[in-house]
């Protein structure tokens, strides 16, 4: 937590750093351009007093005032970025909607069956095709892999399933159901991918496991059994000095940023 706010605060220091350095090179001008002014109203004898301290009074408060005027430039360029950030984002497509009655069943999907349908997908309309007319089945219960060269698209057909790109023809079905005429929420909430590199919080077991705290404990515990991360119900509690205790047996047990505290031995 302190090194994520030790990194946002870092753009102010060299903020105000170069401000520093602005007012200190401003301050050295004034100070060049009083001294020359004071020299050349002591040499000419043709100036009067009068005249020489209106002409020492404007050239102390003139860089002072160019001094305000590189600030404001400075903050304009600042909130016209901010302002180009904002058209930016504002005229993104958006999404499609989260829930496009009528909805799936609450068991889908029940079988697992997938099927892809002359599937392409781009990136963006300008760009190439990703895929080109994929067509491949793949029957409830059976596990495949997909191999290809990097840049091929496996990366692509995985993020389609999540609609994070959508299809420019064809489709994909799983359990008879076209993924593109159901809500986003529906789709990413009923089917899971672990990414290549995976994303972990800080927090506790529990918050790490269940995000949204949508199950019981019991439930949890039985989702950590069937993946081995603990015993089965029948074996022998730990005691407090049990050396390398097992983490995953306290749902409150402590969980750093990206798991720096789990052992990947």
């Amino acid at each position: 937590m302190i090194r994520c706010v030790d990194t946002n605060a870092n753009p102010y220091y060299w903020m105000w750093g170069v401000n520093r350095w602005l007012s200190t090179r401003f301050n050295l001008l004034s100070s060049a351009v009083v001294g020359l002014t004071g020299l050349v109203a002591v040499m000419s004898p043709s100036i009067s007093a009068s005249l020489a301290g209106f002409a020492l009074a404007f050239s102390s408060n003139i860089t002072h005032n160019l001094l305000f005027l590189v600030r404001r430039f400075v903050g304009l360029e600042q909130s016209m970025v901010a302002l180009e950030r904002v058209k930016e984002y504002s005229e993104l497509k958006r999404e499609p909607p989260e829930f496009v009655e009528p909805r799936p069943d609450s068991a889908w999907p029940e079988n697992g069956h997938i099927k892809c349908e002359d599937l392409v997908i781009r990136y963006a309309p300008e760009l190439p095709n990703v895929l080109h007319q994929l067509n491949f089945e793949v029957h409830p219960g059976e596990k495949i892999g997909i191999l290809g060269r990097t840049g091929s698209g496996k990366s692509t057909l995985a993020l389609s399933f999540f609609r994070f790109v959508e299809a420019t023809e064809g489709k994909i079905v799983i359990d008879g159901i076209d993924i593109s005429k159901i809500g986003l929420t529906d789709l990413r909430s009923k089917i899971t991918i672990i990414p290549q590199d995976p994303t972990i919080l800080s927090g506790t077991v529990r918050s790490t496991l269940d995000v949204f705290d949508e199950y019981q404990d019991a439930e949890i515990f039985e989702a950590l059994r069937r993946v081995h991360l603990i015993p089965s119900e029948d074996a022998p509690e730990e005691t407090p000095d049990t050396v390398n205790v097992n983490v995953f047996r306290n749902l409150d047990s402590s969980v750093s940023e990206g798991g720096e505290n789990f052992s990947t031995g």
